[in-house]
C-alpha cells in the first residue's frame, strides 16, 4: 500500500477561526470542514486542522436555524503525542433524548435538517490522557484523515 506524502500548507495564524492559533515552528498539514446542515446557517459544523504537533478543532452548534440563531462553539487543541487510541465510532448515543427535547422545545426542524442534508459525517474518536474527543469528517475524507493522523502520530510513539 503506497503512502501518501505529508504536505505542509501555509503557516498563517489567521488561516482558521479558533481560539488556538498555530505556534512558531508549527506547520499546518491539512484542514477539514464538515457541515451537517441544509445551508451555511443551519446545522452543526466542525473545522479540524492537523498540524505537525497538534489537532486544532472547532465544533459549532446553532441553537436554531436562520439569521437570528446564536452559534455556540467549543475550541480544542490536542497534542499529537498524547493520542493513544483512535477508532471509528457512531456518536448517536442519546438520540432519543435529543429528539424528545427537540420536539418539546419546537427545534425539531434542526433535526430534520441534520437527517436530510449536509455532509453526513463519519466520526473518529481519539483518546488519551486528555480524555476523549470526537472529530467529524466528510465521509469521502474520513479514510484519508484517519491515515494522515496515524502517519503524524506514529513517529511520536517510537
Amino acid at each position: 500500500m503506497p503512502k501518501n506524502p505529508v504536505t505542509i500548507q501555509p503557516n498563517d495564524p489567521n488561516l482558521f477561526l479558533n481560539t488556538f492559533s498555530t505556534l512558531n515552528g508549527e506547520n499546518v498539514i491539512r484542514s477539514y470542514q464538515c457541515s451537517e446542515g441544509c445551508s451555511p446557517i443551519c446545522g452543526p459544523k466542525s473545522s479540524i486542522v492537523f498540524t505537525d504537533k497538534r489537532i486544532i478543532a472547532r465544533h459549532q452548534e446553532p441553537d436554531g436555524c436562520g439569521c437570528c440563531s446564536n452559534i455556540s462553539h467549543v475550541d480544542t487543541a490536542i497534542f499529537m503525542r498524547d493520542i493513544e487510541v483512535m477508532k471509528e465510532t457512531d456518536q448517536s448515543t442519546g438520540t432519543r433524548l435529543a429528539v424528545m427535547i427537540m420536539v418539546l422545545t419546537c427545534t425539531w426542524p434542526i433535526l430534520l435538517c441534520k437527517v436530510c442534508c449536509g455532509d453526513h459525517p463519519k466520526v473518529l474518536e481519539i483518546k488519551g490522557a486528555f480524555g476523549s474527543e470526537f472529530l467529524k469528517f466528510k465521509r469521502e475524507e474520513f479514510k484519508h484523515a484517519a491515515d494522515e493522523l496515524s502517519s503524524i502520530v506514529l513517529p511520536m510513539k517510537n
